[in-house]
């Protein structure tokens, strides 16, 4: 992974994720450069999103409200999201105003957030 990002010199584009606490800590020692999402339960990752440092977390659509959305803005992390294959999932990822929206209905995105 690390040797895609430095041959292409994707650092500034590029956001990592991981479950585990160990790899997060890991990729903090060997390149603090690299921008870090956990990917766990809501609170769970909230914490560990405030003790490392991390860019941001990854919750699930469903697991999601507008005040976890806030509280995790306020710490300065981002969210990012996933499980948004239907219409209604994806119009409740964007309420939620969530930063990333990781999606296989693409073009029902695009067309979403074009109205």
């Amino acid at each position: 992974m690390i040797k895609i990002i430095d041959t292409y010199n994707l650092v500034e584009n590029t956001y990592v994720e991981f479950k585990s606490k160990i790899l997060i800590e890991s990729l903090q020692i060997i390149r603090p450069d690299i921008k870090q999402f956990i990917y766990t339960n809501y609170d769970h990752a909230l914490l560990l999103a405030e003790e490392y440092n991390l860019q941001g977390i990854t919750v699930a659509v469903d697991k999601l409200t507008d005040d976890k959305v806030e509280k995790a803005h306020a710490i300065g992390a981002m969210v990012a999201t996933f499980n948004t294959h239907s219409h209604k999932r994806n119009i409740k990822a964007v309420k939620h105003n969530v930063d990333f929206i990781h999606t296989d209905r693409l073009k029902h995105l695009i067309n979403l957030l074009e109205e």
